[in-house]
């Protein structure tokens, strides 16, 4: 009689050792896999934007603009700058015989000594190259107050109101593209540390469910904060986004 229990033991322990873990299913979020930020690259002041918030906008349209009129001053300075110095130099060399320019040239190599006349010309070629380089700058710097998309999406989030100062750098806008999907599920600290990145999930709509894989794991500083999951849809259909979504992860 033993023996037999003995028997039944081993078989009961091994079916529950075979046996699979249940699946667990969490709540989810569905959002866009592509965001990004916009920001200028001079500071300034900014203007009304030209989009609102949730409204979709095309590859190279202009998002918003900083206020123009410090940059225009600088570019009018700048080109008067040029003209100046073009006009500097005209002057210095008409009287000069063209083939002995090359002579004053800072870029000949010569045994003259530097007289009069060779650094009028060495000072007016600087002050042209120099003019040159500083109206470039000033062209693009005002180029550089019309903050442009790179790519197509929507506008989800103003970071800076219209009138408020920005520096280089400070992100201004957040935009998504909408044509991408990705699912963010909250689950337990528990669950996330059996999970590794490339792991099969479901992700679960109604009664539709879509195939989806692990792409990202975040684990929180503390223990019993929830981690956080970042799953990749893998088929071309997708949930809908005024719907409840839900993860149904594998339990190891």
């Amino acid at each position: 009689m033993s023996r037999v229990l003995s028997a039944l033991v081993i078989v009961a322990l091994t079916a529950c050792a075979a046996a699979p873990s249940a699946e667990r299913t969490w709540p989810a979020e569905l959002r866009a896999a592509e965001r990004w930020n916009l920001a200028f690259e001079v500071g300034g002041v900014l203007l009304e934007p030209s989009v609102g918030a949730q409204e979709s906008i095309g590859q190279g349209q202009v998002v918003a603009r900083l206020n123009p009129e410090p940059f225009d001053a600088r570019l009018a300075q700048a080109q008067q700058a040029m003209a100046a110095a073009q006009t500097r130099w005209i002057q210095v060399t008409e009287s000069i015989d063209p083939e002995q320019l090359r002579v004053y040239s800072p870029s000949i190599t010569t045994t003259l000594d530097l007289g009069p006349m060779r650094v009028a010309v060495l000072e007016a070629e600087i002050g042209v190259g120099t003019a040159a380089t500083e109206l470039r700058h000033a062209r693009w710097s005002r180029a550089a107050t019309e903050l442009v998309s790179p790519r197509p999406g929507r506008v989800t989030r103003w970071l800076v109101a219209s009138g408020e100062a920005v520096t280089v750098g400070q992100p201004v806008v957040q935009l998504q593209d909408d044509s991408t999907a990705e699912v963010v599920a909250r689950i337990a600290p528990a669950v996330a540390a059996g999970l590794r990145r490339g792991d099969r999930a479901e992700v679960l709509q109604g009664d539709r469910s879509y195939q989806a894989i692990v792409q990202d794991i975040v684990v929180a500083a503390s223990k019993s904060d929830a981690a956080q999951v970042v799953l990749g849809i893998v088929e071309r259909a997708r949930p809908s986004a005024d719907g409840i979504v839900q993860v149904r992860l594998p339990a190891r």
